[in-house]
């Protein structure tokens, strides 16, 4: 008996726990953060949009340069998402993230996107890539990207492998840029306008390499899905009210 109620108490612990998280992250999503005191010019508005995912990823201002969050939050993302604690660091991660990004990799997939022989693969990103560092990390994403395909497939992220070719993942570099910007500004290690440049960088590589806001979306979560080894269904949620919400800069500004 006190068995049979432990187990119920226990299903009841388990389903209260799931309502409060679904609720939780739905309340998380469904706020977009507008700063009443932006000075962001309609241009610098349209800018920043493209790193809109991370700004509510983490509950910071979408539409100024600066986020809204702590200085204690600034510094946590800081040092422990990016391993930035001082300028040098932070120059090195935004030129990773404007001249390199995870989207390098890309073209690689691309080529052993539909090669089954892993010697032919081998062989191939050998002749690819000339660190060893380089391709240990091609062979990982493509290792990594085997085991997401499907779900991206059942979640309606892409429809075949032509399509992961034409979208690559080069969102998830762009806007991880226009976010980290914005943090090693406020952290005082580039200038406002050094960080607008970079912004800008972001802003310009999507326009060039996408047409919808929809395709800019599911290059970011095939990109965030490849890093985080697993689809991601908070960061769907999440982009599903960027484009619903009326205050969502998504809503407001076309392509």
């Amino acid at each position: 008996m006190e068995f049979l109620i432990g187990s119920v108490l226990l299903l009841l612990l388990i389903g209260f726990i799931l309502w409060k998280q679904k609720h939780l992250i739905k309340a998380i999503c469904t706020d977009i953060y507008i700063n009443p005191h932006s000075k962001a010019t309609a241009d610098q508005y349209r800018m920043l949009a493209v790193g809109a995912m991370c700004s509510e990823q983490n509950a910071a201002y979408v539409n100024s340069i600066e986020t809204g969050l702590s200085k204690e939050r600034v510094d946590e993302i800081l040092e422990n998402w990016w391993d930035v604690r001082n300028k040098e660091e932070a120059i090195i991660k935004l030129h990773y993230l404007r001249d390199k990004g995870d989207n390098f990799y890309a073209e690689a997939l691309n080529k052993c996107i539909d090669c089954e022989d892993e010697t032919v693969i081998h062989e191939m990103l050998q002749a690819t890539f000339s660190t060893a560092e380089d391709l240990a990390t091609a062979i990982n994403i493509i290792t990594v990207f085997r085991k997401i395909y499907p779900q991206l497939i059942e979640k309606g992220i892409i429809k075949n492998l032509p399509e992961v070719k034409q979208l690559g993942f080069s969102a998830w570099d762009s806007c991880r840029l226009v976010f980290a910007a914005r943090l090693c500004y406020e952290k005082e290690y580039i200038t406002e306008h050094e960080a607008w440049e970079y912004i800008n960088a972001a802003y310009k590589t999507s326009k060039e390499n996408y047409n919808s806001w929809e395709e800019y979306a599911n290059s970011y979560q095939i990109g965030r899905a490849i890093w985080l080894g697993e689809f991601d269904k908070k960061m769907n949620v999440l982009v599903g009210y960027l484009f619903e919400n009326p205050k969502s800069p998504w809503v407001q500004l076309s392509w």
